[in-house]
């Protein structure tokens, strides 16, 4: 192991070689807490005054550094080259003698260090146990060193590495720190300092290196020096608060037009009392019209230069604007990145923690719809800030309660998923075994009608027995012992088979039901009646077929309008089971039955279909086969050439019979033929198949009738003009060769 004595000869020499370019101090050394001494010393090689200062100083200075404190530095300068002669000679014997007694002299100190120590004598004054009130009490020299007392260069090397929101924050820290770093001579060390953060650009010239980095870093207002949430202003490069915007902006329509290219103009920001618009800086605005008022007073040259100059600066200004407006995007993305990612460490280090007191993942999860308590729970967790053991402490009881109600509701929408599950499989399981049980039936149909130029004489017609939708199924007792039992989904398949049997005694009960409830409502009207001809298939029993006649038909009572159904339209438009008093109604004591007290017969239209199908000549037709052609029935009796379905062909005349019976209630005087009437055999009744107009034939040239707008009963009847001279012909009884001006163009 090295001696201390070698160790500082070797440090002694390694200073040595660097002396005639270090730096120069004067400095005053405390040596046994008694003696001072000043020298003048090289900044990096103290210990070279060991002639001066014993080895026990000498290895206090070399080894401990960081009690570097204990040297006074009293003045310094670059003294290598303005010394004189002498000095350098002194300072140079006092390093050769060092070389020859570095040694003798530690045996010395270790020999001073043997011997006992000297008598102490007695204090003549009396001992002061009180600091004079009018003293300033000085600290111990032997205290912790401040950051006044570090050496100039070392805390301007150290500040170069910092970042510029340390800088500011230093600079602010005392009047020494201010008074050096706000000192021109510092300038080096902001700029230093930029260059630690990547793409900032560079410092304008008309701005200082302190305040453009505050501008940019510190979240305070640029006129009142007040802290505020506002975004920086790039182009006018500030930063105001709300009541500073009102007093330091002005609106683009209160400056005078001819200064207005002279100026930074901004509408990014929020607008004082709500004016949007732009926006320029007052301070600026002011400064151009006096600059502008005294460059009138003088040449047209000056004036020109003057512009010229102003105009240099704006365009400047937007540059250097538009690359601190990249700058600031960049920033801000990096500040919600690094926010982001400081609130999933915290969260992720909220849950561990919560996780190690027993409370599940399930529990913690506050993010879907059903919890109560997001905002809660979000306001207390999602902070950019770090979790530590003090903030735990005070964040867990505000953390427990929310946890307590957040389980509760965790559970019960658990339960409720499970029996969602187990309601879609069901829902799956009786898709099946609608395909299974009750298929749709498929026959061909033969059309007894004059098939149109482009179908064929026969059709396949689909009739789709009566099944419930399983949303009304579900309400069935043995559904609900299925899907309430809190068992697993892969269980479902088994319990279901098990209850198969029931599930189809119950289906056909259903079905039953329905059947026995039409037929039971067909043969209080009329049990002569015939069952449908065309539908040739084994498996539809004769009540079947008579209930698929076309002229059997219904309507729903819990709907308004009126409108004819028939019998296979209800199953699938849903009237037979959606009606508003279904649910209320579908309860224990009706054993799971479809309420169908809605479903009633509809007379009127049923006269109507017997007239219509007597008209075409296929009394006894099928809705099958009348569905089969589709919109291909048109009204051969008024004006109304529109393509129309079977149900509602026979609407259309239900409607002109109630309207014919109000007009003669209202204004029986009137002449009103009723033109749908079957006594009228000029015309048929329906026409099928008719040929087909062009896309916008039926948009031109609409025309309205002028008598039918004065008929107190609404009824407005509107065609080309040839259908509306047609429609008085033979509604109002008008001579076919008369020019009526009872048409108006619509």
């Amino acid at each position: 192991m090295h001696s201390k004595s070698d160790h500082i000869c070797g440090l002694r020499d390694q200073m040595n070689e660097g002396l005639a370019t270090t730096r120069w101090a004067r400095v005053r050394c405390q040596i046994r807490n008694a003696t001072h001494v000043s020298l003048d010393l090289p900044i990096p090689a103290l210990a070279l005054s060991t002639t001066t200062i014993t080895p026990r100083i000498w290895t206090w200075i070399s080894f401990g550094y960081n009690n570097v404190y204990k040297i006074e530095i009293i003045q310094s300068a670059r003294l290598a080259n303005v010394k004189s002669k002498k000095g350098r000679t002194k300072t140079t014997e006092l390093s050769e003698d060092h070389k020859h007694n570095a040694g003798s002299n530690y045996d010395k100190y270790k020999q001073e260090e043997s011997k006992p120590p000297p008598r102490k004598r007695q204090r003549t004054i009396k001992k002061v146990s009180k600091v004079p009130p009018h003293k300033k009490h000085v600290p111990d020299k032997q205290g912790p060193a401040t950051l006044a007392d570090m050496p100039l260069d070392i805390f301007i090397e150290i500040a170069s590495y910092l970042l510029p929101t340390d800088i500011i924050s230093l600079a602010r820290l005392t009047k020494s720190t201010r008074n050096l770093l706000m000192h021109r001579s510092s300038t080096h060390v902001w700029r230093a300092s930029m260059g630690n953060i990547d793409g900032l650009p560079s410092c304008p010239p008309d701005q200082s290196e302190p305040h453009f980095l505050s501008l940019i870093f510190l979240k305070k207002c640029s006129a009142c020096g007040g802290s505020t949430k506002a975004k920086l202003n790039e182009m006018l490069r500030v930063r105001l608060c709300g009541a500073c915007r009102t007093e330091h902006l002005v609106y683009s329509a209160d400056v005078a037009q001819k200064l207005a290219k002279f100026l930074l103009w901004s509408s990014d920001l929020t607008p004082p009392k709500g004016r949007l618009g732009d926006y320029t800086l007052r301070a600026d605005y002011e400064a151009v019209a006096v600059e502008h008022r005294q460059s009138m007073r003088g040449s047209k040259k000056a004036l020109g230069e003057w512009t010229m100059e102003k105009e240099a600066i704006v365009k400047r200004r937007q540059k250097e604007a538009r690359a601190l407006t990249r700058f600031t995007k960049i920033m801000e993305k990096d500040h919600q990145k690094e926010q982001k990612d400081t609130f999933k460490a915290r969260l992720k280090e909220v849950h561990r923690r919560l996780q190690e007191m027993g409370w599940e993942p399930g529990y913690m999860d506050f993010t879907n719809k059903w919890s109560t308590k997001q905002e809660e729970w979000n306001a207390l967790v999602l902070q950019p800030k770090p979790i530590n053991n003090r903030v735990w402490v005070h964040l867990v009881p505000k953390l427990v309660p929310l946890l307590n109600i957040n389980r509760k509701e965790y559970r019960r929408w658990v339960k409720e998923s499970r029996e969602r599950d187990r309601t879609n499989q069901l829902h799956r399981f009786m898709d099946k075994l609608k395909l299974t049980d009750t298929p749709a039936l498929h026959f061909q149909l033969k059309l007894q009608l004059p098939p149109p130029k482009r179908a064929y004489r026969t059709t396949t017609a689909t009739y789709q027995p009566s099944f419930p939708f399983f949303s009304r199924a579900s309400r069935w007792p043995v559904f609900k012992k299925l899907y309430k039992t809190d068992e697993l989904i892969t269980n479902m398949h088994e319990s279901f088979q098990e209850k198969l049997e029931d599930v189809r005694a119950q289906l056909a009960a259903w079905q039953n039901y329905i059947h026995e409830y039409f037929v039971n409502l067909l043969d209080a009207q009329s049990k002569g009646l015939q069952p449908a001809t065309g539908v040739d298939n084994p498996d539809l029993s004769d009540d079947l077929k008579r209930l698929l006649r076309a002229d059997v038909l219904f309507r729903n009572t819990s709907r308004s309008p009126n409108e004819p159904l028939t019998y296979d339209a209800l199953a699938l438009h849903g009237d037979m089971v959606r009606s508003s008093r279904y649910q209320s109604t579908l309860d224990i004591k009706s054993n799971g039955l479809p309420y169908l007290a809605h479903i009633v017969l509809y007379p009127e239209a049923q006269e109507v279909a017997r007239m219509l199908l007597a008209d075409m000549g296929i009394p006894n037709a099928s809705s099958l086969e009348m569905q089969t052609y589709r919109l291909d029935l048109v009204c051969g009796r008024c004006h109304d050439a529109r393509r129309k379905s079977w149900g509602e062909l026979v609407q259309h005349y239900v409607e002109a019979n109630e309207l014919y019976a109000d007009i003669q209630k209202t204004s029986p005087g009137i002449t009103y033929n009723h033109v749908h009437d079957p006594v009228y055999i000029a015309r048929p009744m329906v026409i099928y198949d008719p040929p087909r107009e062009t896309h916008n034939a039926g948009l031109k040239e609409r025309h309205v009738c002028v008598r039918c707008e004065e008929i107190p009963v609404k009824n407005r009847v509107s065609a080309s003009k040839a259908n509306i001279t047609q429609h008085l012909i033979d509604v109002y009884g008008y001579a076919e060769d008369s020019d009526s001006d009872d048409v108006w163009d619509e």
